[in-house]
């Protein structure tokens, strides 16, 4: 019930999906820019009761020069910093709105 009920929550919410997958009950979001440019994922799994939330955002990594770099795609984490903080500030709100309430956990 949660797949759907969530599910449908972010599509309200402006996200669309990569991934769907019934069987093993994830889901991951297509790319959604935030302030400054920043791109980020979230890949959601379903587990009894529990929605379990991976987001991913993007940086730029410089290898050698300014003018050479890669966007590379981590793991968030809660810090206070480009581009984790822009991420969090631009996926929180949302989620919050489903029932108010964040758990974080480090894995």
């Amino acid at each position: 019930e949660n797949f759907k009920l969530f599910g449908k929550f972010l599509i309200d919410e402006g996200f669309s999906f990569t991934t769907k997958d019934l069987d093993f009950l994830t889901l991951t979001t297509s790319e959604k820019t935030s302030k400054g440019g920043y791109k980020y994922v979230l890949s959601i799994s379903f587990k009894d009761n529990q929605i379990i939330i991976r987001p991913k955002c993007n940086t730029l990594l410089f290898t050698g020069s300014l003018s050479n770099y890669q966007l590379h795609w981590i793991e968030w984490e809660y810090r206070k910093y480009v581009p984790y903080d822009t991420a969090y500030k631009a996926f929180e709100p949302i989620l919050k709105k489903y029932n108010g309430e964040l758990y974080y956990i480090k894995e």
